[in-house]
Parts: C-alpha cells; sequence; structure tokens
C-alpha cells in the first residue's frame, strides 16, 4: 500500500492530509494486488501509521470514496467518518444521439444555442494538440476560473502561481494509460471556453473547466460540454464521462449517477480539540441568534483587552 500524506502548517496548528490537498477530487490509497482490510484492520492499521508519523493536530482525511474503479477504499470508514460531499458522472452509451434521449428539449436547446453563437463567428472545438496551444488552453482555464473565484466571493484556489505552472507543467507530460486532455471552443479566433481534463483507465475527469465572461450570455460553457461528451464518445479508450467533486446544479443535465465522498475530521492534541470545540461553537452560533449575539460580544470584549494590553 502507498498511502500520500502530508504535514500542512495551518493557522490551528498542523494538519494531517493527502497530498495534494484541494486539488485532488479523489482520495484513497494505492493498493497492491489482493490487499483488502478490513474494518478492523484498517482501524488498527491507521492507528499504526499515526504513531510513526510526528505529532499532528488535526487529522483531515477529505474526499474519500467508499469504492473508486472497483477498488475498496480501506480508510473511508474510519471511525468518525461522515459523507460530506458528492461527486457526479455519466456512463456514456454507444452514440451521443443515445446520450440526447436523457433529455431531448435540454439538447433542442443546444442546438438553437450553437446556432446563435455561430451568427457571432466560426465555432470551432478542439482538443489542443501542439505545446504551445496546450500551454495557452491551460492558462486561460486557470485565469478565467481564479477570476470566477474572486468575483463570485470564494477562495481563489488559483492565487499562488506554483498551481499555474504545475497545471501548465503537468499538460506537456504524457502518463501511462492516459494523459491530460486540454480543449477549448473557439468563436473565431477567440477561445471562449476551455476544459482541463485527463483521460486514464477508461474515465474522461473534468478537472477544471471555465470560459470568458464575455460569452456566458450564448451559453459556452453548456456548448463545450456538450462537445467533450460527443467527443468522448467517439473514442474507443472512455467510458465514463467524470464531473467530478462538487454539488453544482448543472451536473445533474449531464450525470446518471453520483459517488459519495466521506471525510475524518478529528483533533489529535489538546490544541486541535480547542480549535474544534471553536469552529462548533462558530457553526452553532450562525443558526442560534443568542448564542451568535454572546459569541460576538465576547470577540469584541477580548478585542478590547488585547488593546489595552
Amino acid at each position: 500500500m502507498l498511502l500520500p500524506l502530508a504535514i500542512r502548517r495551518n493557522a490551528y496548528g498542523r494538519s494531517l492530509e493527502f497530498l495534494g490537498g484541494d486539488l485532488t477530487d479523489y482520495n484513497m490509497p494505492i493498493l497492491g494486488a489482493g490487499f483488502s482490510p478490513g474494518p478492523r484492520d484498517a482501524e488498527r492499521l491507521w492507528a499504526a501509521i499515526l504513531d510513526v508519523l510526528p505529532p499532528v493536530d488535526f487529522v483531515r482525511l477529505r474526499r474519500m470514496p467508499l469504492v473508486f474503479d472497483g477498488i475498496a477504499n480501506p480508510f473511508a470508514g474510519l471511525a468518525g467518518s461522515r459523507h460530506a460531499i458528492d461527486a457526479y458522472g455519466a456512463n456514456l452509451p454507444p452514440t451521443f444521439k443515445d446520450f440526447t434521449t436523457r433529455s431531448p428539449s435540454f439538447f433542442n436547446r443546444n442546438s438553437q444555442r450553437r446556432r446563435r453563437l455561430a451568427k457571432e463567428g466560426a465555432v470551432r472545438f478542439a482538443v489542443a494538440q501542439d505545446p504551445a496551444e496546450r500551454a495557452a488552453l491551460t492558462r486561460f482555464v486557470i485565469e478565467q476560473k481564479s477570476q470566477w473565484q474572486r468575483d463570485t466571493g470564494q477562495i481563489d484556489t488559483f492565487a499562488a502561481p506554483e498551481r499555474l505552472a504545475f497545471y501548465t507543467t503537468l499538460a506537456g507530460l504524457p502518463f501511462e494509460g492516459g494523459g491530460v486532455v486540454p480543449i477549448g471552443l473557439w468563436v473565431g479566433s477567440e477561445l471562449v471556453a476551455g476544459i482541463w481534463g485527463t483521460v486514464f483507465r477508461g474515465r474522461f475527469a473534468v478537472i477544471v473547466a471555465a470560459y470568458h465572461p464575455d460569452w456566458a450570455k450564448f451559453s459556452v460553457a453548456r456548448l463545450l460540454m456538450e462537445s467533450a461528451v460527443e467527443m468522448c464518445i467517439a473514442r474507443d479508450d472512455v467510458e465514463i464521462f467524470d464531473l467530478t467533486v462538487g454539488d453544482e446544479g448543472y451536473k445533474t443535465d449531464w450525470s446518471d449517477h453520483s459517488l459519495p465522498l466521506y471525510e475524518v475530521i478529528a483533533p489529535h492534541s489538546l490544541r486541535g480539540r480547542m480549535f474544534m470545540a471553536y469552529w462548533h461553537l462558530r457553526g452553532r452560533a450562525k443558526t442560534v441568534p443568542w448564542l451568535r449575539d454572546a459569541v460576538r460580544t465576547g470577540m469584541r470584549l477580548a478585542q478590547r483587552v488585547s488593546k489595552r494590553d
């Protein structure tokens, strides 16, 4: 078994997490053939792992499927695990026409949107092939996604320049059994939407998808997704169109199944227990008015004391 873990230093202490943090959609160990520990064995194994690692304040194992690619995840059922979020995907039929039968009205509207978009210029869908085009499409997707996160008040997960470098470098590297597939939608010479995806062991995974906001009224993201599905059905090496983690509403238009993902978040020191108690209190304060007011009052008093000191 190979278990990719990392210790991250945060404001609240040292956190034991899966390597990759929020860049990874599915987390589990890589297991050797025939190695499938049961629940009790997994608990004992996890305790032994914690014993040999440096001290940490928190354990944060997130986005763990119970089963992936037919392999059971021994750590998704650890004590304290809970269902946290879902991923979505679609099993691909033999033809794209078969795929459209799930919602004829939805795909008819897409055809109307595509005709409307064509009035703005020649519409082209393509997989980026040469290194320069792959790098340019990768930059477009990451930069547009980063801007969208900032505009919507979310955490910019691509703020660090190392992340753009990571995706750009990976887009230029082959790997056994699949590869990175950057795909784009152009209107005339302008790139208006892109998907940074991967193909591996029969699965096309939409890792990052983004569009230019000036073209939002033409539903370019939806049209690109449709073209991506059609491309995957035409390929011989793709059976599942994987929309990956997240409960965004648009995914129901494309998926026919969901994958529950589990997490284990537990304190592992006195510092960790103190912060966990604070998080629970803050969470309850959002729904209980008197507790919310008490927490705010306590914070104001603490700030006054801090200023006097």
